[in-house]
Parts: C-alpha cells; structure tokens; sequence
C-alpha cells in the first residue's frame, strides 16, 4: 500500500514538473519569435517583360536584378505569423536598359518552427520609379506588384538569425505601354509593359528586445 502510494506521488510529481518544463521551454520559444526585428536583404536574380508578344529576358546578362532593403518584422508571438514592412531599393536591368525603383514592402509571413522556421511569405510592393534608361515618356511613376516568398530563417546568435528566400515579384500595374499604328495605317494600337522578378534573397535579422527594468 504504502509502495503504490509512493509511486502515485512519484508520478503525480513527475508529471507535474515534466508540465512545468513545457511551459518554461513554451515561454522561452515564443520569446525568440516575438516582438520586432530589423535586418538587411539582398537580392539577386532575373527580371522578365511581359506584354500581349509574351514574356521575355529583360536583358540578356544575368543577373539583370538587384534588391538592397532595410526591413522590419513583428510577431506577437500567439500565433505562427509575422508581419514585414520597409524600404528597399530595386533595379531592373543593366547599366543600358533599366528601372531604377525605390519600394515599400508590405507582407504577411507564416512560419512553422522557432529557432529552425520554415516561412511562407506574401505580400505588395509599392514602387515609385526613381531613373530609367533609355527615358520614356509613356513611362509609370508608381507602380503596384504581388509578391510570394518561400524560404526559411535560422538563428545563429541569440538576437540574430540568417534568412534565404526564394522571391517571385509580378507587377498589377504597367511599367510603360507603347502606341504604334499597322504599317502606318490608323487605328493605333496600345501594347502595355508589365515586369516580373524571379530572385533569391539573404539577409540578417536582429532581435529587438525590450531592455528589463532594474
């Protein structure tokens, strides 16, 4: 009697404590995923035109995209999702034919994992066009783009992570539209110009953590 009552205890005790871990390692694993992070991103790859004629290269070389951003997350830490804005800065082909745009991400990301995440991004772009080459007068100066964002980040510090991503951009807007007529008879004819991006991405994230009261 007195045997089973201490192995009651035993187990009673030992599920408890095993519970009390749970919930210790639980609250620790939701810090690492709450609050702010700030990074930088850069992005290499290849951008497309597409129009009624198809979709082809921007320009023959590769790679004929370029992505700097300063970009900030936040996640409350309840649920698997972080939300990302910020500013980034965006080229479209070569130094002989290119868009030159500066960008406001807006995006939702869903996660699985905490120190070792698997992401799902999606979101906008709003672009506001800087330069382009040659210069065109149908040309837009802002423009809207979807974008989908699979990859993962990992921590490699306790306030830093590394994140890879794939990054697939498509413009809602055109970028420039042409007017021709058919061997020099009317009507004229309207084609519109739209881009898309196919790129991958590296960046560094850093944890912004609250500082304790003393």
């Amino acid at each position: 009697m007195n045997k089973n009552l201490l192995f009651f205890f035993l187990l009673l005790y030992g599920g408890v404590a095993l519970g009390q871990d749970k919930r210790e390692t639980a609250m620790v694993a939701d810090t690492a995923v709450q609050g702010f992070k700030a990074g930088i991103d850069l992005g290499l790859g290849r951008s497309y035109i597409i129009s009624s004629y198809g979709k082809n290269h921007f320009t023959d070389k590769y790679p004929d995209n370029v992505k700097i951003g300063l970009l900030v997350y936040y996640a409350s830490g309840k649920v698997p999702i972080q939300y990302k804005t910020g500013l980034a800065f965006s080229r479209r082909g070569n130094s002989e034919t290119n868009f030159v745009y500066l960008q406001l991400p807006l995006g939702v990301d869903f996660f699985i994992g905490r120190k070792f995440r698997i992401v799902l991004g999606a979101g906008f772009y709003s672009s506001a066009l800087i330069s382009s080459i040659p210069e065109r007068e149908d040309k837009s100066l802002f423009s809207i783009s979807f974008y989908a964002s699979p990859g993962f980040q990992c921590r490699i510090s306790r306030d830093m992570e590394l994140s890879i991503n794939y990054e697939y951009t498509r413009d809602l807007t055109k970028i420039y539209s042409e007017t021709y007529s058919h061997h020099g008879f009317t009507p004229l004819e309207t084609t519109y110009y739209f881009g898309s991006d196919s790129r991958f991405n590296i960046g560094i994230n850093y944890l912004l953590r609250k500082k304790k009261k003393e």
